[in-house]
C-alpha cells in the first residue's frame, strides 16, 4: 500500500500534466484511475482522491468535467457508469448521480444499447481509442446524430480498467452539410441542365468550371478544359476575340452583352449566340474571374425576322384589304383605320381618328348600332348591316362585323354593300318581272290556243258568207245581211289578230300598209285600252306606206300608248300623229337604232306625263328596265318596240324632260307601192283566178275543209280534198303528175304540215306548198315551219286565198 501511495502524483504535478495535455480527452485520461486499498483500481474521484484527502484535486476533477460543454461519461469494465458530467445529465434529462451503477440498457433504447455495448466490448478487447458516428435520444425524445470519442482507462500496469467517452452532437452540422450538399448538387444539376453555354475563367483566362453544353462547344470533357485557356481549343482570332470581351467586361465592372456566331469545334452546329459576361468579385473586392453565359438565339432571331416580315405583310394586308378595318375603344372612339376605311367614309385618317364610330352613322341606325355594341360586349362578336353617311353626306349601307380584342379594344370589319343591295333589289325586280313575263307567256299561250279555235270558226263563217254572197243577187234582201256577216267576221278576225299582237304571239307576215289606215283601224281598241281619264287625239299626216306586218304596227302602237298612259298621273292627253320626212344625213339628235339617209314614214306618240331625265333615257330600251313599281311592268314593252322597229330597218328618237312629257318618234322606211290588203275587210274583186291547176287541200276540220274546197273550186281550181295526212299521201301518189300545189293545215294528227309537205314533195318535187294556220308564230316554229315559208293566216277571205294561191303558183 505504501509503495502505491508513493506513486501517487501530487496536485501540482497533475496540474502541470493537465496543462501539457493537447486534448480534452487526454486531460480526462490523466491519472483518472488509482489502485484502492484492496488492490483494485478505482476512479480517482471515487477512491484515490478521498483516500488521499486531497480535496482540491477532487474539486479540480469535477470542475474539469462539468466545465466541458460536451457530454462526458466513464464506465468500468462491466459497462456500468462510474460518473457523467453536467452536460451529459442535461442531455439525458436526469441528475448526474442517477447514472452511476447503471448500464446502457438502463438508459438507451434496446437497438442503440446493443450498439453502444458492442463498441464498449470492442474497446475493452482492443484497448484502442474509438471514434464512430451513431445516434442518441435526448431529453425531449428526439433522436440526435452524435459522434462518440472513447478511450480506455488504464491502471499503473497499463491494463485497461474502464473507458471514458465524450459525445459530440453533430445533428445540426450534419443537417447543414446535407443541405449544403443538396444545394451544391442542385446548383450543379441546374447548371448542367441549362442548355446555355456556361463557364468561369480566372483573371488570367484559365477555365475554372464549365457545363456540358460548353463541353460540346469545345469538344472536350470538363476535366480536360479546367486549367487551360481559349487558345488551347480555338483559333487565334476567335480566342483573341473572346479574351477581348473578357477584358471589356472586367473593365465595365458589370454584365456586358454581345452577339457572336459560334461554330462548334466538331462542326456539328453553328449559330448566333447572345453572350453575357459578368465579372466576379470576392468580399475584399478582388477580381475572382469572369462568368460567361451564351444562349443560342438563332431560332429566336429567325422568329423575330419572320415576325417582322409577317407584321409587315399583315400591315400590307390591312392597308390593302378590300374592306374597311377599324380599331375602337370602349367609348367607340376610332383608334386605327386602314386606307379602305378612309375611302369608304370619305375622311382622311387624321379625320377618322378624331371621330367615333357613331359619328359616321345615319341617325336611323344608331339604335341598331347600340344593340350591336351591347352584343359584342356580352358575346365577344356581332354583325349588323347599318346605314352610314360619307363625308360628303352620301348615304351608304355597310355590313359591320366586330370582335372584342380586350375589355377596351374592339376590331371592326366593314364592307360597303350599297351596290350589292341595289343589285339584289334589281335581281328581285327581275325575278318578279320574269314571273310576270312567264304569266304573260301563259296568257299568250292561252290566247294563241283560243285564237286558233276562234280563227277556225271565223274561217267557216267568213267562207260561208262569201260563198252565199257569190250565190245571191245584189237585189236579194239577204245580200246585204250576208255582207254584214262577212264584215263582222272580218272585224272579228282583226280583233283576234290584235289579241295575238298584244300577246306577242302573232305570225310575221309583212305586207304593204297604208300607215294612216292601219292606225285608224286600231283607235277603237286603243280608246278602251287607255281608259276614260286619258284623252286620245289622232292627227294624221302624210303617213304614206310601209312594208311590215300589220300586227307589228299594232304592237308598236299599243306599247307606246300604254307606256304614255303609265307616265300620266290621273287625267292627261296622248297624241298619235303621222308624217313623212326625208333624211339627207345622219341626225344630230340621239337616235336608237341605225339611221341611214332616205325617205321615212314617221309615227309619233306624245304625252303630257312626268317625263324622263337623261339617266332614264339612257336605259330606255334595255330589256327589263322599268321605272314602274314591281308588279306593274315587265320592262319588255319598249324593248319589244325597239326590236320590231329595227327589224323593219327603222329607228327611234325620244324627246323628254322631267315635268315636260315625252314624245316617241318611230321612223319606218317609206315604201312606194299601193297597199296589198283592203283594211276594211270587204275583200274586193277577186282577180287572181285559176289557170286550170289541180290543188291538194288537207284540213282536219271538216267544216273548214268544205268551205275552202268550195272557195277554191269557185276560183276555177280542181281540188283534191283530204281530211288526214294519210289520205293526202294516197291522193298525192295517185295524182302525182297532176297536183301543182299542196294547201295544208299546219297542226294535224298523224303528222304536221311540214312533215306532210316533205312526204308529198318526195312523191313529186314539182308540187309546191302553201301552209294555213290559225295558231300563233311560236306554235308554227315548234312545228318546224321555216320563217320564209308561204303562210296563209286563218281566218282569210276568198280574195286573200285567191291572191296567196296565185302568188305561190306563179313563183318562178
Amino acid at each position: 500500500m505504501k509503495g502505491l501511495e508513493e506513486e501517487r502524483p501530487s496536485y501540482g504535478e497533475l496540474e502541470q500534466r493537465c496543462r501539457r495535455a493537447e486534448s480534452l480527452l487526454e486531460v480526462l485520461l490523466l491519472g483518472s484511475v488509482v489502485p484502492g486499498d484492496d488492490g483494485v483500481e478505482t476512479p480517482l474521484s471515487a477512491a484515490w482522491w478521498d483516500a488521499s484527502g486531497v480535496s482540491a484535486a477532487r474539486s479540480l476533477q469535477g470542475a474539469l468535467l462539468d466545465a466541458i460543454p460536451a457530454p462526458v461519461f466513464y464506465k468500468d469494465l462491466s459497462g456500468r457508469y462510474l460518473g457523467v458530467n453536467r452536460a451529459f445529465a442535461e442531455f439525458q434529462g436526469c441528475p448526474a448521480g442517477a447514472f452511476v451503477g447503471k448500464t446502457v440498457y438502463d438508459v438507451a433504447p434496446p437497438e442503440l444499447a446493443e450498439q453502444y455495448h458492442a463498441k464498449d466490448l470492442e474497446l475493452f478487447r482492443d484497448g484502442e481509442m474509438q471514434v464512430y458516428a451513431s445516434q442518441m435520444r435526448n431529453a425531449q425524445g428526439e433522436l440526435r446524430d452524435v459522434v462518440f470519442h472513447k478511450a480506455p482507462l488504464r491502471g499503473a500496469d497499463g491494463a485497461v480498467r474502464g473507458l471514458i467517452g465524450v459525445i459530440q452532437d453533430v445533428t445540426e452540422r450534419n443537417r447543414a452539410e446535407e443541405a449544403l450538399a443538396r444545394s451544391q448538387g442542385f446548383l450543379r444539376t441546374l447548371v448542367d441542365t441549362i442548355p446555355d453555354l456556361i463557364w468561369l475563367k480566372d483573371p488570367q483566362g484559365v477555365f475554372l468550371s464549365c457545363n456540358p453544353p460548353f463541353e460540346r462547344f469545345l469538344g472536350a470533357q470538363e476535366e480536360e478544359i479546367l486549367g487551360r485557356r481559349d487558345e488551347d481549343f480555338l483559333d487565334r482570332d476567335q480566342a483573341a476575340f473572346f479574351r477581348e470581351h473578357d477584358r471589356l467586361a472586367a473593365e465595365a465592372g458589370g454584365p456586358r452583352v454581345n452577339e457572336e456566331w459560334l461554330v462548334f469545334r466538331d462542326g456539328s452546329y453553328q449559330g448566333l449566340f447572345e453572350t453575357i459576361k459578368t465579372p466576379m468579385w470576392d468580399l475584399e473586392g478582388n477580381l475572382v474571374g469572369v462568368l460567361g453565359i451564351s444562349r443560342d438565339i438563332t431560332a429566336h432571331k429567325r422568329t423575330e425576322e419572320a415576325l417582322r416580315a409577317g407584321e409587315e405583310l399583315w400591315r400590307s394586308y390591312v392597308e390593302n384589304a378590300p374592306y374597311g378595318i377599324f380599331v375602337t375603344d370602349g367609348k367607340r372612339r376610332i383608334l386605327q383605320a386602314n386606307a379602305e376605311a378612309c375611302r369608304m367614309s370619305g375622311y382622311s385618317e387624321e379625320e377618322l381618328l378624331a371621330r367615333s364610330l357613331p359619328d359616321l352613322l345615319v341617325p336611323d341606325s344608331l339604335p341598331e348600332a347600340l344593340s350591336a355594341f351591347q352584343e359584342v360586349l356580352e358575346t365577344g362578336r356581332s354583325y349588323r348591316e347599318l346605314g352610314f353617311a360619307t363625308r360628303a353626306g352620301e348615304p351608304r349601307r355597310w355590313s359591320l362585323a366586330e370582335v372584342r380584342l380586350s375589355p377596351t379594344r374592339f376590331l371592326g370589319y366593314a364592307r360597303d354593300i350599297t351596290a350589292r343591295l341595289r343589285a339584289q333589289r334589281e335581281r328581285e325586280q327581275l325575278r318578279e318581272q320574269l314571273l310576270h313575263s312567264q304569266k304573260m307567256e301563259s296568257v299568250g299561250r292561252l290566247a294563241g290556243g283560243v285564237a286558233h279555235d276562234f280563227n277556225n270558226m271565223l274561217g267557216v263563217i267568213l267562207g260561208q258568207a262569201e260563198i252565199a254572197l257569190a250565190r245571191t243577187e245584189p237585189s236579194n234582201p239577204l245580200h246585204g245581211a250576208l255582207k254584214e256577216i262577212r264584215k263582222a267576221a272580218a272585224r272579228s278576225a282583226d280583233l283576234t289578230r290584235q289579241l295575238l299582237a298584244f300577246a306577242r304571239k302573232q305570225a310575221s307576215a309583212p305586207q304593204v300598209l297604208d300607215l294612216n289606215e292601219t292606225v285608224e283601224g286600231l283607235l277603237g281598241i286603243l280608246h278602251r285600252l287607255l281608259g276614260e281619264d286619258i284623252r286620245l287625239d289622232w292627227i294624221p299626216g302624210e303617213g304614206g306606206t310601209v312594208r311590215m306586218d300589220p300586227a307589228q304596227v299594232d304592237q308598236i302602237l299599243a306599247n307606246l300608248c300604254v307606256n304614255a298612259r303609265d307616265a300620266i298621273d290621273g287625267v292627261g292627253r296622248i297624241v298619235i300623229a303621222t308624217a313623212r320626212t326625208t333624211l339627207r344625213e345622219a341626225p344630230k339628235e340621239p337616235v336608237y337604232g341605225v339611221a341611214v339617209p332616205g325617205e321615212y314614214a314617221v309615227l309619233s306618240v306624245g304625252d303630257d306625263g312626268f317625263g324622263m331625265d337623261e339617266e332614264t333615257r339612257s336605259h330606255l330600251f334595255e330589256p327589263f328596265f322599268t321605272t314602274k313599281v314591281p308588279g306593274q311592268g315587265t320592262g319588255l314593252g319598249l324593248a319589244t318596240v325597239y326590236g320590231l322597229v329595227t327589224q323593219n330597218r327603222g329607228f327611234l328618237q325620244v324627246d323628254s324632260a322631267p315635268g315636260k312629257g315625252s314624245t316617241f318618234r318611230v321612223y319606218l322606211p317609206w315604201f312606194d307601192e299601193a297597199p296589198s290588203v283592203a283594211p276594211d275587210g270587204e275583200g274586193g274583186e277577186v282577180s287572181a283566178r285559176s289557170q286550170g291547176e289541180t290543188l291538194l287541200l288537207v284540213e282536219d276540220e271538216p267544216a273548214i275543209l268544205r268551205v275552202v274546197k268550195i272557195l277554191l273550186e269557185g276560183l276555177g281550181y280542181r281540188v283534191l280534198a283530204a281530211g288526214t295526212p294519210r289520205e293526202a299521201l294516197e291522193l298525192a301518189r295517185r295524182h302525182r303528175d297532176d297536183i301543182r300545189l299542196l294547201v295544208t293545215d299546219v297542226v294535224m294528227p298523224e303528222m304536221n304540215g311540214r312533215e306532210l309537205a316533205e312526204a308529198v314533195q318526195s312523191v313529186s318535187s314539182r308540187i309546191r306548198c302553201l301552209f294555213m294556220s290559225g295558231y300563233a308564230a311560236n306554235v308554227l316554229a315548234e312545228r318546224g315551219i321555216p320563217a320564209g315559208a308561204r303562210l296563209l293566216q286563218k281566218p282569210f277571205s276568198s280574195s286573200e286565198l285567191a291572191a296567196k294561191v296565185r302568188e305561190v303558183l306563179d313563183l318562178p
